[in-house]
């Protein structure tokens, strides 16, 4: 009986999902480039003020429209590059190289170096962190560069922070270094620590966080998060042995890591997957302007886009109305767990043709949002055993509330989430929709 529900049932799951993919409209794509010069590092404050910097002092703004070549300040290859605000940023490169950008002019700064700079970070134009060769990290004041003490001989490759007491650096040896390892150090407005000991013999290039939660990425596809500060750090599956050189993020559900042969993965809160992004380059740098516009920068001049125009795959009723982060992180367990079998073809087909219009019902509509937030905490063991692959059980008054709940969702959607919706209850009390995800009622 169930094969039989689900291969009838399949023709409508492959249908929407065919139909989905169509009305999506998000993808990496190659944009016009004024340089063939390796970009190392992109940052931007907004859609039309972003700044692209690679080898042999390449330096690009795109002013939302197009790329222009702003280069000729200097010939020395540029490493890192971070905007203070909308007419102030800085750039970072070789022979402790430091420019200043007024928003017209670029100009050379005293770093007090002549080691090779390959990061640059700051909580704001007079509170600015640089890093590179032999553990070198310097700070400007706003008035002057000063070396700070370290902990660490190796290289600092990355550099981000909560604040300007909340700062993480992050690195390894180099051809220049005559020691081996990786390491994550941390700034709390006193002085730089050892963060943790050697978890990994790979070179970190990127960090990135919010708030207690940091992620490392590096070489050999060497990704690790902490979510306590940085007490402790564990390592995720990042499912390559490419080595990362770029680490950005909207938000912990919303993370990137780029890298050699094209490689970009892109972590939801749940896991990291692979994105195509139509290229065999190397990837060194990634900002966004918001997650639905990011960029891209690497070899040969390389700039690639990330625009997501979709409708239908972008907005999640869920993250409308679930504050919780691990109940967000649980409810895409539950959702991943399925995604490779037929019923679950067939479900999340549904959801995404459901997802926009309930999520714009739900954000308007308070007592939906509580509605959905309290049917996940009531049914929050059933979650976690689908999320695991096991049956699960459920009880007959949360049953009736989902079913009450979908009942005053269709009152306020339209003719096409009327028909989902009364297909989903049918489900519900036919008891063929609990058959398929192998859930009893108690």
């Amino acid at each position: 009986m169930k094969q039989r529900i689900l291969k009838n049932l399949c023709r409508l799951a492959v249908a929407a999902l065919v139909c989905a993919a169509a009305s999506a409209q998000a993808a990496w794509k190659t944009q016009s480039s004024p340089t063939t010069d390796q970009l190392r590092a992109v940052d931007g404050y907004a859609e039309n003020r972003i700044l692209a910097v690679g080898n042999y002092g390449a330096i690009l703004l795109y002013n939302g429209t197009e790329w222009q070549n702003v280069s000729g300040i200097t010939e020395k290859t540029l490493y890192g590059v971070w905007w203070a605000s909308k007419n102030e940023a800085f750039a970072v490169g070789d022979k402790g190289l430091i420019l200043h950008f007024n928003g017209t002019d670029w100009n050379p700064m005293v770093s007090g170096t002549t080691l090779r700079l390959r990061t640059i970070w700051g909580a704001s134009g007079s509170d600015v962190f640089a890093g590179g060769e032999s553990g070198t990290i310097l700070h400007y004041d706003g008035s002057s560069w000063k070396k700070m003490t370290g902990p660490t001989p190796l290289t600092i490759q990355g550099l981000w922070g909560n604040s300007a007491t909340d700062v993480y650096a992050v690195g390894g040896a180099s051809a220049s270094d005559t020691t081996t390892g990786s390491f994550i150090i941390h700034y709390d407005g006193r002085q730089w620590t050892a963060q943790a000991a050697l978890i990994t013999p790979e070179r970190f290039h990127g960090v990135w966080g919010d708030g207690d939660t940091v992620f490392a990425a590096g070489e050999a596809g060497a990704i690790f998060s902490s979510d306590t500060a940085g007490a402790q750090w564990a390592e995720m599956n990042s499912k390559t042995l490419e080595t990362f050189r770029g680490l950005w993020g909207m938000s912990l559900t919303d993370v990137y890591a780029v890298g050699d042969y094209g490689t970009i993965l892109h972590y939801d809160g749940s896991a990291w997957q692979p994105m195509p992004s139509g290229t065999d380059l190397r990837l060194f740098g990634i900002w966004g302007s918001s997650k639905k516009s990011i960029y891209a920068v690497g070899d040969a001049g390389l700039v690639l886009h990330y625009e997501d125009n979709s409708t239908d795959n972008t907005t999640c009723p869920f993250k409308a109305a679930v504050e919780n982060e691990d109940d967000l992180r649980l409810l895409r367990a539950t959702r991943d767990s399925r995604l490779d079998t037929l019923s679950g073809m067939f479900l999340t087909a549904l959801f995404y043709a459901a997802a926009p219009e309930t999520a714009r019902i739900v954000q308007r509509t308070p007592d939906l949002r509580n509605n959905i937030a309290e049917l996940v905490a009531q049914n929050r063991p059933l979650l976690q055993a689908l999320a695991q692959g096991t049956s699960g059980q459920i009880s007959s008054s949360s049953l009736s509330n989902i079913s009450a709940f979908l009942k005053e969702l269709n009152a306020a959607g339209s003719g096409k989430l009327a028909l989902i919706l009364a297909g989903l209850r049918h489900g519900l009390e036919r008891g063929w929709l609990l058959y398929l995800l192998d859930i009893t009622v108690e």
